[in-house]
């Protein structure tokens, strides 16, 4: 159990934290958790370019030509889940070779 000392001490050390003042540490701050992106609420990650993603989604709508709200979000989602699909055969191909990098020199070794 935690000393009385301890939780007036945590108490004291939040009431100090306000969190991230500035849009960019908000913005920053907002993505601590992430992992891998694939379930994000934020479709284009801090290390993703916007700009690819807004020419997708804009091809999107040029080839489909949405006549209403619905079928915009359509859309949007198809273009979205596109944009995902996209990010995980980058994550998948980096895995892939990160590990033929690390087993280069054994599978080298075995087969030569």
């Amino acid at each position: 159990m935690s000393t009385q000392r301890k939780i007036d001490s945590a108490r004291a050390n939040g009431a100090k934290s306000h969190g991230p003042i500035t849009e960019q540490g908000r913005k920053t701050s907002s993505m601590n958790a992430l992992k891998h992106g694939l379930t994000a609420k934020t479709v284009v990650l801090s290390n993703e370019n916007d700009d690819e993603h807004t020419t997708l989604l804009e091809s999107y709508v040029h080839d489909l030509q949405p006549t209403g709200p619905v079928e915009m979000d359509l859309v949007v989602e198809m273009a979205n889940a596109k944009w995902r699909q996209r990010r995980l055969c980058k994550i998948e191909t980096e895995l892939f070779e990160r590990q033929m990098d690390e087993q280069k020199e054994a599978i080298d070794a075995r087969y030569k």
